[in-house]
């Protein structure tokens, strides 16, 4: 099984750039949204981080329904560009997670398709932790589930980049072992994610 990280370059230089594949974006992240509004309802947010935030629309989403302001953390200057296209909501800063330093606190700390693509154990509590770190109240995370539908439909081919697909249980453990305390679940035919706090 391949370990190298997928080309995010690639990614975001590629379907992302035509008025179709926008579409079709928008469309998943509009479906997708709605699970964070269960994670977080009833909750006070008034700012928010997205790590390996992207095309930051998803984040757009959600805070323009829950009303707080946003940041996107991303490295990849291809997925700024698409920023600027399809969302241009909210702070955007280059720079890799693991060296971005701040004694700034957000709200809430979420990333969304990040932490599965990480070979090492390791590595994703080191994510888990940048998300603890960052965070004044809640953390939310988001990953590809373990199920027969994500196997063999919606698995990031091998070829292109490491992707863990995860079970509920795996992931509670990872967040528990970087110190975390989950709160809530929630899922949807692709995706299922965790809100949870510092203990």
């Amino acid at each position: 099984m391949t370990q190298k990280q997928p080309d995010w370059q690639w990614f975001w230089g590629g379907i992302l750039m035509s008025p179709l594949g926008r579409l079709k974006w928008k469309f998943q992240n509009r479906y997708h949204s709605r699970q964070y509004f269960k994670l977080l309802k009833g909750l006070k947010i008034k700012t928010a981080l997205e790590l390996g935030g992207g095309s930051g629309y998803l984040a757009k989403i959600v805070a323009d329904k829950l009303g707080f302001s946003l940041t996107i953390l991303d490295s990849n200057p291809q997925a700024k560009k698409v920023w600027q296209k399809i969302s241009g909501t909210g702070e955007y800063i280059l720079e890799d997670f693991f060296k971005f330093q701040t004694i700034k606190r957000w709200d809430l700390v979420f990333s969304d398709g990040v932490l599965e693509h990480f070979y090492k154990k390791e590595e994703r509590i080191k994510l888990i932790k940048v998300h603890a770190q960052l965070s004044s109240k809640y953390i939310v995370i988001f990953v590809p589930q373990n199920s027969f539908l994500v196997r063999n439909f919606a698995h990031l081919p091998e070829h292109l980049g490491y992707e863990k697909l995860y079970t509920f249980a795996e992931l509670e453990e990872e967040i528990k072992e970087a110190g975390l305390i989950p709160i809530k679940r929630a899922e949807d035919c692709h995706e299922i994610g965790i809100l949870a706090k510092k203990a």
